[in-house]
């Protein structure tokens, strides 16, 4: 008698490799989701230096401030929130739309930041308290630097968990 189909033991090896195949793939494919996680917030943060410097070199004055005397870019650890101002001294003033918030799980490692605020100036185009802004989350990290004069890079780096 000839018989037509599968026997038992082939469909559990079929289903056993789907499976292990299946699980293989959603690792990476979470691991992946946290990694793109944290580098787009940081390149969010960059993307908000660069844009608080241009300004500042442009001398775009936003209708807020009356005067302009650069561009300033904080960092709140504690609620993990950055923010562009434009400075008229003695007051800041919030620029519209440059408010944003960390993603859960990315956090600002206040420990190894050295500044939580960095102030692009108008006419003499240097950074008043530049330094090292450091992003942590998923267990990978990265690092903002921004010198003196202005120029702006980032490294990854060994992180570690938020709390």
């Amino acid at each position: 008698m000839k018989y037509a189909g599968f026997t038992l033991i082939e469909l559990i090896v079929v289903i056993s490799v789907t499976a292990v195949l299946s699980i293989i793939g959603i690792a990476a494919f979470v691991t992946y989701s946290r990694t793109q996680a944290l580098t787009t917030s940081v390149l969010d943060i960059v993307t908000m230096l660069q844009v608080a410097k241009s300004r500042a070199q442009s001398q775009v004055k936003p209708d807020a401030a009356p005067c302009l005397d650069g561009y300033r870019v904080a960092i709140l650890s504690s609620n993990k929130t950055y923010q562009m101002f434009a400075v008229c001294l003695p007051n800041d003033y919030p620029v519209a739309g440059y408010t944003k918030k960390l993603p859960s799980n990315i956090c600002f490692d206040a420990s190894a930041t050295t500044t939580t605020s960095i102030l692009f100036r108008v006419l003499t185009g240097g950074v008043g308290g530049g330094g090292d802004i450091q992003i942590n989350g998923y267990g990978s990290g990265f690092k903002i630097t921004v010198n003196s004069a202005g120029n702006i890079v980032f490294i990854k780096t060994v992180g570690r968990v938020c709390s």
